[in-house]
């Protein structure tokens, strides 16, 4: 027997066994153990001359931390002995590697022409010994890949082993990227494509990384919330530069396998129904792909998929999650024409930084906050509000309710919040108020609260002011001036300060309830339009 002693099983990839014997030609006479766990083909790679056998298995799966063990058994079946002299076992294992990888695939493979005759169709000519053959399919592997051609027919193969033939697919299978991350642990990522022909030099560099671009985490943060979802983390990207490779005209489509391990899944988005692959392209288009668990790779990670109609560039594997409800059951609503949210987001803040995130959708149109603490993400929305049934109106006639709502980051991260906002001075004048007498609430626990605001002045038509609230929630702009005759502008809002909708509401003496019903609740984040999120200013302060 061979015994190995001191084995760390963390972080192993894989483990091989390999078994050398002198003068051990009687087959079926001697057995191979390892940690008790039998294996066959013993006998398969013995050489009668010079007598030396090297038997080699993959003992990964009985791999175990500690001592482990080998056992070459000799016994007699009945008809006499053997004549098995056991060498050595050598035990080989191959260690994950650590932090971001990245993979070069040139698809210029030597002996290999793909070109296109006058009819438009495409030829390919083979000229190198691996090519596999097995009826109309070709399978070329490669060291990083394996690229598959479909003929039209089996293809022909002349008496020097040249194989041709008409091609009808194109297909590219990346083997996985395997690596350790820091905080994520081990995965995994691959990448198929079907390819509509094999441009000169063509390649692809594909690159895992735990680290998640600031662009890249935006363009995350806007397709959850385009699909009305909230991005709770990303584990890792995988970036794919293309080199004479062109998306939609070279590659007619891909897959992305992205596989992380149950423990990350438990921890950051609870099951697997909350993970989703998202794309970053190129143009700065963002998309979340529908996205599948197909199953588990050989360490027992989950693998999700996804189809890329769009080719390839930079997918995130993140995990997401529904808008919590509102406290106090508050709903947005954004009149006839449905919902509107405006979105806005920052990333990597150190204590001091101020950022000003431009907003539109509703009569705020910027918010200012300064960080208290270290910020990772945050993200913030606001959309036009009603009123909640079981709240009582704020005093003066409504000019518009605000739903603002933080994400990713808690409110005693921020040490200063300030909303800037306007109103058209022609509803104030119907109101028969001006800007002085414009009051701004938020909604609480103990009802509505005012808070203090400062009159900036005048511009297009509108009075701007700011207001410093502190913290988050449904928030109303009144004016003190009433008009009975008041409605509300026909016209819905752009976004821009230049005309902020109103959503008018004056509460008849002596009631505390609207004359009209609110409008029936419907989540703000269902429809996330015209998101239009722009970050004007993150900066240390002096």
């Amino acid at each position: 027997y061979a015994p190995f002693t001191n084995v760390d099983t963390d972080d192993i990839l894989s483990a091989r066994a390999v078994a050398i014997l002198y003068s051990a030609g009687d087959a079926g006479k001697s057995k191979f153990f390892f940690n008790d766990q039998e294996y066959a083909g013993f006998w398969t790679d013995y050489q009668a001359d010079p007598q030396l056998g090297f038997s080699v298995y993959d003992v990964t799966g009985a791999l175990q931390d500690g001592a482990n063990e080998a056992r070459l058994q000799s016994y007699d079946p009945g008809t006499s002995g053997d004549n098995m002299y056991a060498a050595t076992v050598i035990l080989v294992v191959t260690s994950l590697p650590q932090g971001d990888q990245t993979t070069d695939v040139s698809l210029e493979i030597p002996g290999c022409n793909v070109t296109t005759g006058d009819d438009g169709k495409s030829r390919v000519r083979i000229d190198i010994s691996g090519a596999q053959v097995a009826g109309t399919t070709i399978t070329i592997p490669q060291e990083a890949y394996t690229l598959t051609i479909e003929t039209d027919e089996v293809p022909a193969k002349d008496e020097g082993g040249t194989i041709t033939g008409t091609v009808t697919k194109i297909r590219l299978d990346t083997k996985p990227i395997v690596t350790k991350l820091d905080t994520v642990g081990a995965v995994n990522a691959s990448i198929s494509a079907s390819l509509t022909h094999l441009p000169a030099e063509a390649s692809l560099t594909t690159t895992v990384s735990q680290d998640v671009a600031p662009d890249a985490r935006s363009a995350f943060q806007l397709a959850a919330s385009d699909s009305g979802l909230n991005l709770i983390d990303v584990a890792y990207t995988l970036s794919i530069v293309r080199t004479k490779l062109e998306n939609t005209r070279d590659i007619a489509d891909a897959t992305i396998r992205m596989s992380v391990s149950p423990g990350w899944v438990a921890d950051h988005a609870g099951d697997a129904s909350m993970v989703r692959i998202i794309r970053f392209a190129d143009d700065g288009t963002h998309e979340i792909l529908t996205t599948r668990l197909t199953g588990t790779d050989a360490s027992g990670n989950l693998i999700f998929e996804a189809n890329s109609p769009n080719g390839f560039s930079v997918f995130g594997l993140a995990s997401v999650s529904a808008p919590s409800q509102p406290t106090q059951s508050r709903s947005s609503s954004g009149g006839g024409s449905g919902t509107l949210t405006s979105v806005g987001a920052a990333s990597n803040l150190k204590v001091g930084d101020r950022a000003v995130i431009s907003m539109d959708r509703t009569a705020v149109s910027a918010i200012t906050f300064t960080a208290k603490n270290p910020i990772k993400d945050v993200m913030v929305t606001m959309a036009k509000g009603s009123l909640p049934r079981d709240a009582k109106p704020p005093a003066g006639t409504v000019y518009q309710y605000i739903e603002a709502t933080l994400y990713r980051a808690a409110e005693e991260d921020l040490s200063t919040v300030q909303f800037r906002f306007a109103v058209p001075t022609d509803w104030l004048a119907a109101q028969s108020c001006t800007k002085d007498g414009v009051e701004f609430f938020r909604l609480t626990d103990d009802g509505w609260q005012e808070v203090s605001i400062e009159v900036l002045g005048e511009e297009n038509g509108n009075a701007i002011f700011t207001a410093n609230p502190e913290g988050f929630s449904l928030f109303a702009i009144t004016a003190t001036g009433k008009s009975p005759g008041a409605t509300e502008p026909t016209q819905e809002s752009t976004g821009t300060v230049t005309t902020p909708p109103a959503d008018v509401t004056t509460p008849p003496a002596g009631t505390t309830t609207p004359t009209t019903p609110p409008p029936t609740p419907f989540p703000a984040w269902v429809a996330v339009m015209a998101l239009g999120v722009s970050l004007l200013l993150v900066r240390r302060r002096a």
